[in-house]
């Protein structure tokens, strides 16, 4: 049995017309991580004998679909999974036409965000043959199975299976949903042997660079997040797991930078304090950058943190108006920010600060507040985004239900075409917030701390090279864009 499993790209998917909110270029310096979601699906496929793998990530090595299907070709399989969000959607069906049109007898599967969203949508397209929904490990293992036993009486056998969706003749069925895994422990390490890691740049740390997972769901409710129901429901590795994971990367593939994607690495004060003194006791000597919420930080956590080789944490701050964070629902205060970045600078921690403008309600004196929370706090880095609505967000929801908007998301899959990216801001046109967001991206540059002139930054010459790059693209795009004319109004 010959599997191949491909991480769409998210970059060729956006070069279909449609609009993720963030400057054009700035994506390529923000450093690349690998696509965990195939890579434990291959682990738990090996462990249960199936080794005759082979993984594509279009995103990493900037793949067309032409070149993905031949490499696909080459390897002949009988499964190819195909991994896409909804952002990479129009590519992902793109490449299932082309792979299905060279190797007609190959099952294709389809799996990832945009298919938990839009299940039934996603199936109306021939070229696919099954849909996974929600996580897939075990959902994609028992189908290859299924498949093995005998391949004419396949179908028969589906409906048996959680978690997918699938054409019987000309229904589209969808069966129960799959309870999620609830023991994280109990899968193998991702095979991130299957991929060139060559291919992963951290542009903030020294590579070999290595991204980790070690906690599922989310139980905060962001009205601009898309987020299944099925994953709000929190679960973790031990701290022992994730320390050893951390020690097999270092012995396998000599990594001594990590980055935590976990939505909120710091949910769980204790785990996260036993891993940092797991970290110590060893000595692993190990720099790694985590994300997490400002009321999710404390002093405790943040120094033990920087013990164990935190060196950067990222928080997702969206807005320096208390109206509009209250209207994303994020839960947290303007002064719970300021403590959160006035901690990390006396404990030593660089701040990456994301913000997202556009909101319906964002205004000339909401922006003017982000720009003043910056000015105050200083931030190491900003990284600003236009408001994109996603599939599923409650504020998608609100928008379609108040007929402001249709649902395009829901069209784009259907249809297989891009669509114009509405603009929600009541306030401002898309161009007036393209000129705020690279003016926010600017703002440490311009400053007396600027980090140009940081001379405990230029130690680290992979921090130097970083922030000139960023420094670079987010002043090309300014120059691009031009000024508008509301920016007269801020200071």
């Amino acid at each position: 049995m010959k599997i191949v499993l491909v991480n769409s790209s998210v970059k060729r998917g956006l070069a279909y017309g449609l609009n993720d909110g963030m400057p054009k270029g700035l994506m390529d310096y923000l450093g690349g991580y690998q696509p965990l979601g195939i890579c434990y699906i291959a682990s738990v496929l090996r462990e249960n004998g199936f080794r005759n793998l082979f993984l594509i990530d279009a995103e990493a090595e900037n793949l067309s679909i032409r070149e993905v299907a031949d490499k696909v070709k080459l390897f002949s399989p009988d499964i190819v999974g195909i991994s896409s969000m909804s952002f990479s959607f129009l590519y992902a069906l793109d490449l299932a036409k082309t792979i299905k049109a060279i190797l007609p007898n190959s099952l294709i599967v389809i799996g990832g965000s945009h298919v938990d969203l839009y299940p039934k949508q996603v199936l109306t397209h021939n070229c696919f043959d099954v849909g996974v929904i929600g996580e897939g490990e075990y959902t994609f293992l028992e189908l290859i199975q299924l498949f093995c036993q005998d391949r004419y009486t396949f179908k028969d056998g589906l409906k048996k299976i959680d978690g997918i969706v699938f054409r019987n003749e000309s229904d589209i069925v969808l069966t129960h949903q799959r309870k999620v895994i609830k023991e994280l422990d109990n899968l193998p390490f991702p095979a991130r042997d299957l991929l060139d890691l060559s291919n992963y740049k951290q542009n903030y740390l020294p590579n070999p660079f290595i991204s980790l997972f070690t906690s599922r769901g989310c139980p905060y409710n962001c009205t601009y997040c898309c987020k299944a129901s099925w994953n709000r429901y929190i679960r973790t590795q031990s701290a022992k797991y994730v320390v050893a994971e951390i020690e097999h990367c270092m012995k396998r593939y000599n990594a001594r930078s990590f980055q935590f994607f976990d939505d909120t690495f710091t949910i769980q004060k204790i785990r996260v304090l036993e891993i940092c003194r797991m970290i110590c006791e060893r000595k692993l000597n190990i720099k790694f950058l985590v994300l997490t919420r400002v009321d999710k930080v404390d002093r405790e956590i943040l120094e033990w943190l920087k013990k164990a080789g935190c060196d950067c944490i990222s928080f997702g701050v969206e807005s320096g108006d208390q109206k509009i964070l209250d209207k994303m629902e994020k839960g947290y205060n303007i002064e719970q920010i300021k403590r959160a970045f006035l901690l990390c600078k006396e404990i030593g921690i660089n701040i990456v600060a994301y913000f997202l403008l556009g909101h319906p309600d964002e205004t000339i004196q909401s922006i003017q507040n982000t720009i003043n929370l910056i000015k105050e706090t200083e931030p190491d880095w900003c990284k600003a985004n236009i408001l994109t609505l996603y599939p599923g967000s409650p504020l998608y929801k609100e928008l379609l239900e108040q007929g402001r908007i249709r649902d395009f998301w829901g069209e784009m899959t259907l249809d297989g075409k891009a669509f114009m990216s509405p603009n929600i801001s009541q306030n401002f046109t898309m161009e007036q917030l393209g000129n705020f967001r690279n003016k926010i991206n600017l703002m440490p540059y311009f400053r007396k701390k600027t980090n140009l002139l940081n001379l405990k930054k230029l130690r680290n010459p992979s921090n130097v090279i970083w922030s000139l790059q960023w420094f670079k693209m987010c002043l090309f795009n300014k120059i691009k864009n031009g000024y508008s004319k509301n920016n007269k109004n801020f200071r």
